[in-house]
């Protein structure tokens, strides 16, 4: 298949963009609240917890991808197939037709 197959696909997933969203707030956050120690180190826990998630997400992400290439490998590999028995079926039916004509 080619690249423009998958136009509109390569968006992240809602649950990552969520994420960024909200490291992106954390960092704001960190911004306007470093002024008190406990606020920013809340802040800086959080924003490790959500990273191992990010972290997680892009290792399923690469699986996915890579399952998706197989997949599409072995599809192309399958429709080349379908075209090579579908030629050989219409060589069969002339051979076929040209066998009952000799005997005639």
């Amino acid at each position: 298949m080619d690249r423009d197959h998958w136009v509109g696909r390569t968006r992240l997933p809602k649950n990552i963009q969520d994420i960024i969203i909200n490291t992106g707030s954390l960092i704001s956050d960190m911004k306007k609240e470093s002024g008190s120690n406990d606020i920013l180190n809340g802040l800086i826990k959080q924003y490790i917890t959500m990273d191992s998630g990010i972290e997680g997400s892009l290792q399923g992400i690469k699986k996915v991808q890579a399952t998706v290439e197989n997949i599409e490998k072995h599809t192309n590999t399958i429709s080349d197939s379908i075209t090579d028995l579908c030629d050989a079926e219409e060589k069969l039916i002339k051979i076929k037709k040209e066998v009952l004509k000799s005997s005639d």
